[in-house]
């Protein structure tokens, strides 16, 4: 189940990652961030 959840977290970012790359865009790079750091937090969240 966890697995699968961050399996589709990744996929997102995959996918932001590959949008900005084609526009060029700052605010998809700030999304791309944002979501790394949603990431890593929900990780320690899960170790706690």
């Amino acid at each position: 189940m966890l697995l699968q959840l961050e399996l589709a977290t990744v996929t997102k970012i995959i996918l932001v990652v590959f949008v900005r790359s084609r526009s060029g865009s700052e605010r998809a790079s700030q999304l791309v961030s944002v979501r790394v750091a949603a990431l890593k937090e929900h990780r320690y969240f899960m170790l706690w």
